[in-house]
């Protein structure tokens, strides 16, 4: 990435302002000067927000940018231009930011923007993306850094330029780890030591199960061992086996004997239920006798009952004419008494009658004093009008008043809700804060993805090698076993061939030998005597000569096929195995070149958790997608906040101005009502007052007509009445007179009847009324008693038969042998149960520890493994306390170290060397990372402690720049064409100054852009190009470029 310009638009103290990168190249170092506070790091957060969204710093939000003084029409904005693979890019990026309505009033919220134009050299647009998501993931892919990693090797904040030299091994731990995303190693130790530490849990857990168990078992005999933990448990279940079979044992021992012991019991119980069955029938004897003696002296009691009976049914049959003379001796008594209330009520009511007339005299007496009553309330009726318009005055003043006081709650009301709308605004500005610190975790699990995504397409292609590596191993094999079958039938063919040729050269000779001439030379041997001259051939040496002839030509074609089938196969299986090499080699490479991969591991289970981890971050990611929809939620709510503020502004400004109106009406309701003052009485100005007189005025004159009326209609009820009572007592009298004639001719009839019954006097009939009631319970007992007795005669005469020819029973000496032996049958059940119930419980033990045993043994094999390889991991082994994230670690931090030494070597003059300390630390956190300076002229080893401020600007300034360099190797080998740096030398001394500044000039950055911020007079006076930031003490600032 090269920087070409950048345009800042109402950015942070910026209104416009554009600087253009591409005239500091030709020096690739240029200088940030200005005053404390102008604005020179602002340009760092401009690059970094236009990048990534986010400032270089991390104290300043994207929403902070927008500067305070920029005007309302004017959107803050910036613009980054940079040149990447031979393409120009263009990126534009506005943060969120609250800005006036361009129609009416209140404010708008805009949301945040981004954009990016990708062009080709000469400006033609290729490509262009306007949405937030499509720019990050443009960006992201092009530069291959995260914000962090930009930041520290890009952009390197002030205050952090010497942190990395001069940190602990744990802070730079954290610094390389966020560089270079090891965080998978430190989780893949962390995991490990917590399975573990879960793995020893298990076994001391089981091995405590296992001790709990054998303290639950039934013993024999008591245990005496002396070992403990694991291996006592051990020998207690051994121990338990060989106690389970003497239980089993003395069980069945048990078991005969109550065998036996139960034939005997139920013998005795069989004689002991006879002996009780007579004893029984002894029994039922006695209780009859005694029963047949209580009813024989109970029969004069039931004799006395039947009388009782007889008399009571007699009385019945007389009361009705009994109660005929009783009901008309109430009637009588009725009356009686009805006369004398009557007599009473009149002489009361008479003097009622006096005293209504009295009280109605005594009314007529007051009609003057009424009179005059009246008139002072028509008078006060007259006043009325002027009283009612006063009052309406006053009214319509209070509801003003009222009205007024409305106003000023609702203004109150309208500020509180202002308050409480403001809480609420920045509760969801703290909400949409904490969401974008956890959308740079989203960014960061996009950037995994991203990763894991490569990771896997690389084990997918060397998983596709292996199998071809396999498939082409297997096809030379193949073809190996192939050429060595072929072989073996062109030797055989070979063979046939050979013996073709031998038969077709002895035929050749047969008829060369025919055609010799004596005394010629052979032109085989030349020999001019032929001895040996073969006879003239006949027509079956002609037809096998023939036959010869073919057979070699069809063994010389078969050879021929054959040596060219040998040829083909061992020219494939030449191909294959060049095809075997290349991809081996290529496999080899590519795993080689693969850093995440472990090289002895298993590719198929590295993907396979490979993607169970991407599976992970994808749940993750979509997690957060849906808190996109929560954030859009609170982002439209933050808005409808603005604007209920917004109107709640302008209640606030409307109801201000209906209170001065009210005020104004209620100046002229005054004046008004002093008018109307002076025309009534003042006693009268409280209309209370007035109301109260008039109504008591009123109420009175009504109250006394009222009741001069009460009093005339009291006095003629009252008359009427005394009349109406002497009428009833009149015919109340001669009623009376007819009862009593009724009542002595009952009564005569009544005394008749109860001289000619059976009873003494009226007494006795009236005791046996009395008695009416128990007449059923009488005749049932009577008749219970009769049953009874002949019952308990029927019984009786039953057990005589029974017992006739019977001995006198023996229970008690049966009961007391069934006792005995029923005690001794308990003690052997109790006995049984118990040796049982011990089997029993130590059988579920030994199950049990026999399955804790097993899971202990595989517990314990897995407990190992993971301990060793925790221990290596975590550098807990004996053998190096060097971890395995602090190993990758310390292997990029020597690559970094290794390129660091080339700078300093230069701008040490051959004096400093970076050194990684190899020896392993005390303890773990100081193993693996510390650096040390090799000094050629104390001819030893520094710590970085000692060096001087410029010594330390130097090496530092080494250091950031080499870790630069190999963190964009890491990132995937993008060239960053630029570094700036916001670096303070004030602290420095002179020497030390001069020092920094001579190795500031010498670097040239391989070609990259430096840019420096600073404001020390000498690093200006040598540093030719420079932007000046000029603050114009309003909190606004230009930009100005010079050269030299």
């Amino acid at each position: 990435m090269r920087p070409l310009s950048l345009a800042l638009t109402a950015f942070g103290p910026y209104m416009d302002a554009t600087v253009d990168f591409s005239s500091f190249y030709d020096n690739h170092i240029f200088l940030i000067a200005g005053k404390t506070g102008a604005g020179k790091t602002t340009l760092f957060d401009a690059i970094s927000f236009a990048l990534f969204g986010k400032s270089n710093g991390s104290n300043r939000e994207p929403r902070e940018m927008r500067s305070t003084f920029a005007d309302g029409s004017i959107q803050t904005s910036v613009t980054f231009t940079f040149m990447a693979h031979q393409k120009k890019y263009e990126i534009v990026r506005s943060p969120a930011q609250v800005l006036p309505k361009v129609k009416g009033e209140g404010v708008r919220n805009v949301p945040a923007r981004a954009s990016i134009r990708i062009m080709d050299e000469l400006g033609n647009e290729l490509e262009h993306y306007s949405k937030i998501t499509e720019v990050d993931s443009c960006i992201e892919e092009l530069i291959q850094l995260n914000h962090d990693q930009f930041r520290q090797i890009v952009m390197i904040p002030q205050g952090e330029f010497r942190d990395f030299l001069n940190a602990s091994s744990v802070d730079k731990e954290n610094i390389l780890r966020r560089l270079f995303n090891t965080d998978l190693y430190q989780v893949f130790s962390e995991r490990l030591k917590e399975k573990n530490k879960k793995a020893f849990s298990q076994i001391q857990e089981k091995e405590k199960m296992l001790e709990t168990l054998m303290s639950r078992a039934r013993w024999v005999e008591a245990l005496e061992i002396e070992e403990s933990g694991h291996t006592k448990n051990i020998l207690a279940f051994q121990q338990l086996g060989k106690q389970q079979k003497q239980l089993k044992e003395k069980s069945s021992e048990a078991k005969k004997e109550l065998t036996i012991l139960e034939a005997q019991i139920k013998e005795a119980e069989q004689q002991l239920e006879s002996e009780k069955a007579l004893d029984q029938l002894h029994e039922q004897k006695q209780d009859l006798n005694e029963q047949r003696k209580m009813l024989a002296q109970q029969k004069e009691t039931i004799a006395e009952k039947k009388r009782t009976v007889q008399w009571i049914k007699e009385a019945i049959n007389n009361r009705p004419l009994y109660e005929q003379v009783q009901q008309k001796e109430q009637e009588k008594e009725v009356l009686s008494k009805k006369v004398i209330s009557i007599q009473k009520n009149r002489e009361l009511r008479a003097v009622e009658e006096q005293e209504a007339l009295a009280a109605l005299q005594k009314m007529k007496e007051a009609i003057p004093e009424q009179e005059q009553r009246k008139a002072e309330k028509i008078k006060l009726e007259h006043l009325k009008g002027n009283i009612e318009d006063y009052q309406a005055l006053l009214n319509d003043t209070e509801k003003k008043k009222s009205y007024f006081h409305t106003k000023e709650k609702e203004l109150q009301e309208y500020s509180d809700k202002q308050l409480e709308k403001q809480k609420e605004i920045k509760k969801i500005e703290a909400y949409l804060t904490a969401y974008e610190n956890e959308e740079k975790n989203y960014h960061y699990l996009k950037e995994q993805s991203s990763v894991h995504a490569l990771h896997l397409h690389q084990l997918e292609e060397l998983m596709t090698l292996e199998e071809q590596i396999k498939k082409a191993e297997q096809e030379c094999k193949d073809l190996d076993n192939k050429t060595t079958t072929e072989k073996l039938i062109l030797e055989e063919i070979s063979q046939q061939h050979q013996k073709a040729k031998s038969d077709w050269a002895r035929v050749q000779i047969q008829r060369l030998s025919e055609d010799l001439i004596d005394g010629e030379p052979c032109p085989v041997c030349g020999a001019t005597d032929h001895p040996y001259q073969h006879q003239q051939q006949d027509e079956t040496e002609k037809q096998s000569a023939i036959e010869v002839e073919k057979r070699l030509e069809e063994a010389e074609q078969s050879q021929s096929k054959q040596f060219g089938r040998l040829e083909q196969i061992k020219a494939k299986r030449n191909e294959r195995n060049e095809q075997y090499l290349s991809l081996k080699e290529t496999f080899q490479h590519k795993k080689a070149a693969t850093s995440f991969i472990q090289q002895d591991g298993d590719l198929a289970f590295q993907y396979k958790e490979l993607k169970k981890e991407e599976q992970k971050n994808s749940q993750q990611i979509a997690a957060f997608e849906e808190k996109q929809k929560e954030k859009e939620a609170n982002e439209k709510q933050l808005l409808q906040h603005q604007k209920n503020m917004q109107e709640w502004s302008n209640q606030i400004e409307s109801l201000k101005t209906q209170m001065q109106k009210e005020k104004d009406a209620l100046s002229e309701l005054k004046g008004e009502s002093v008018q109307l003052e002076k025309l009534i009485p003042a006693v009268y100005l409280d209309i209370a007052v007035y109301q109260e007189k008039l109504a008591n005025l009123t109420e009175e004159v009504q109250r006394w007509q009222e009741a001069y009326a009460v009093c005339e209609q009291q006095h003629s009820l009252k008359e009427k009445h005394v009349e109406k009572l002497l009428g009833e007592e009149s015919y109340t009298q001669d009623s009376l007179e007819q009862i009593k004639q009724q009542l002595n001719e009952l009564q005569a009839r009544f005394d008749l009847v109860i001289q000619s019954s059976s009873f003494e006097n009226l007494s006795s009939f009236f005791v046996y009324i009395e008695k009416a009631d128990q007449l059923g319970t009488l005749e049932t007992e009577i008749q219970q008693y009769e049953q009874n007795y002949f019952s308990v005669e029927q019984q009786l005469l039953n057990i005589e038969i029974k017992l006739k020819g019977t001995e006198q029973p023996k229970t008690a000496e049966v009961q007391d042998k069934v006792v005995k032996l029923d005690a001794k049958r308990f003690e052997l059940v109790e006995k049984k149960v118990r040796l049982q119930n011990d089997i029993d419980q130590n059988s579920h033990i030994i199950k049990e520890a026999e399955q804790l045993l097993d899971q202990h043994q595989k517990e314990m094999d897995t407990f190992l493994e993971l301990n060793a390889l925790s221990s290596v991991a975590n550098g807990d082994s004996e053998q190096s306390k060097l971890g395995f994230e602090r190993y990758v670690l310390s292997y990029f931090l020597e690559e970094v170290l290794t390129i660091a030494n080339e700078r300093l070597q230069q701008l040490s003059h051959h004096r400093y060397l970076f050194d990684l300390r190899r020896e392993e630390g005390t303890y773990k956190k100081s193993t693996g990372l510390e650096i040390n300076i090799y000094d050629d002229h104390a001819g030893g080893i520094r710590n970085v402690g000692t060096l001087s401020g410029g010594e330390s600007f130097i090496a530092a300034l080494s250091l950031a720049l080499s870790l630069s360099e190999v963190v964009q190797q890491y990132a995937g080998g993008n060239q960053i064409e630029a570094v700036f740096i916001d670096e303070g030398f004030g602290s420095l001394d002179e020497d030390a100054l001069e020092q920094a500044i001579e190795a500031l000039m010498q670097i040239d950055g391989n070609g990259r852009l430096v840019g420096i911020i600073s404001h020390v007079k000498e690093l200006k006076e040598q540093i030719p190009d420079k932007i000046v930031v000029h603050s114009k003490g309003t909190g606004k600032s230009s930009l100005s470029v010079q050269h030299a």
